[in-house]
């Protein structure tokens, strides 16, 4: 995790009420740990050949994501105001999140393919059969989730006791930790950090060493 990015965030949080800081750390873990569920079974479904279910997931795991990475800034009430609409959730991080936190560019700017949301293929046409389209999805769209997925995280620092930091860091292989590592290029960076975040022993004592500045 980069050190510059972790004190420009500490300035925001200091500067941020403690009880809402607080609770923004506990929705973020919740909201979190649903989308890190969509993003596992995205991964697993697409490479057992179930497209259809798989690229809803992979939708679902990026919209999850990007609201709880939202609610941790804004608040619960704003987040869910944006409904299924990822271009505009796209539009409020980069603009409202990262431009005004990251001053110093530490982080790059969030970007959805296109294709993750053309004709609300993957939300939509992915349940509902129509004549005449198909999903479109290229071979590169797990790459894709892998790489959104990555982005977000990065986005919020506090990763404390997720499913997700638990089971990358597990040293035998569970069956989620098989799905999450397959043929998966960010896996590296993403393991480097997570290990690399403020990590004390309770998430209270996290917080309020994140809140300190």
């Amino acid at each position: 995790m980069d050190e510059s990015w972790i004190k420009e965030f500490q300035m925001w949080a200091s500067t941020t009420p403690l009880t809402f800081f607080k609770n923004s750390c506990y929705d973020y873990v919740r909201w979190q740990n649903k989308a890190t569920q969509f993003y596992i079974a995205a991964r697993l479904l697409y490479f057992q050949d179930l497209i259809s279910p798989s690229v809803f997931c992979a939708f679902q795991a990026v919209e999850n994501l990007m609201k709880a990475t939202i609610l941790f800034y804004k608040g619960i009430p704003f987040a869910e105001g944006f409904g299924h609409a990822l271009k505009k959730m796209e539009r409020e991080i980069n603009s409202q999140i990262i431009k005004r936190i990251s001053k110093k560019g530490r982080l790059k700017k969030l970007a959805i393919p296109a294709y993750f949301v053309h004709e609300n293929r993957f939300q939509a046409l992915s349940r509902y059969p129509r004549v005449g389209k198909g999903i479109g999805v290229g071979g590169f769209v797990i790459e894709d989730l892998d790489q959104l997925m990555f982005d977000l995280l990065k986005v919020v620092p506090f990763q404390f006791n997720t499913l997700l930091l638990n089971e990358i860091r597990k040293a035998s292989h569970s069956k989620y930790k098989e799905i999450l590592e397959k043929d998966n290029k960010c896996l590296s960076e993403l393991k480097a950090y997570l290990a690399s975040g403020i990590q004390e022993k309770s998430a209270d004592e996290t917080i309020y060493k994140l809140h300190s500045g």
